[in-house]
């Protein structure tokens, strides 16, 4: 049910970044951009606490991708912002809805191995102790 919940939530943030116009102003991107950075950054701290190694690894991987995207991003926008003065450029909300779809697959894939049964379960699927 809670997975379901995951699912829907993205698919709602996807449609609200799919109806984003054609320029989006700079200090907008640069206000998400910063919760983008806090929220990845906060779940690949919290990648350590998942047990299989192979799924720790490809979380790891999605987020560190996603947050160095997130921070790169974040410098070019606010460098036009506050040495070109430019107000907005549609390849910079190109890169924002880049960055927004690589910050919605990290939140999914993170959800889904967060969802998953233990490590022991998943290793031992005959094991039945109550």
């Amino acid at each position: 049910m809670l997975f379901f919940l995951v699912v829907i939530l993205i698919i709602g943030d996807y449609q609200i970044i799919q109806q984003l116009p054609e320029f989006v102003l700079n200090s907008v991107i640069t206000t998400v951009l910063l919760v983008y950075v806090t929220v990845e950054g906060i779940l690949v701290g919290l990648t350590s606490q998942i047990k299989l190694k192979f799924l720790k690894d490809c979380v790891m991987t999605v987020g560190i991708a996603a947050l160095l995207y997130a921070v790169y991003l974040f410098m070019i926008v606010t460098y036009q912002t506050l040495q070109l003065h430019y107000t907005s450029t549609n390849v910079a909300t190109a890169q924002f809805n880049y960055a927004s779809v690589l910050f919605l697959f990290f939140i999914v894939l993170f959800a889904i191995v967060a969802l998953l049964p233990p490590a022991e379960k998943i290793l031992n699927p005959l094991d039945t102790d109550p």
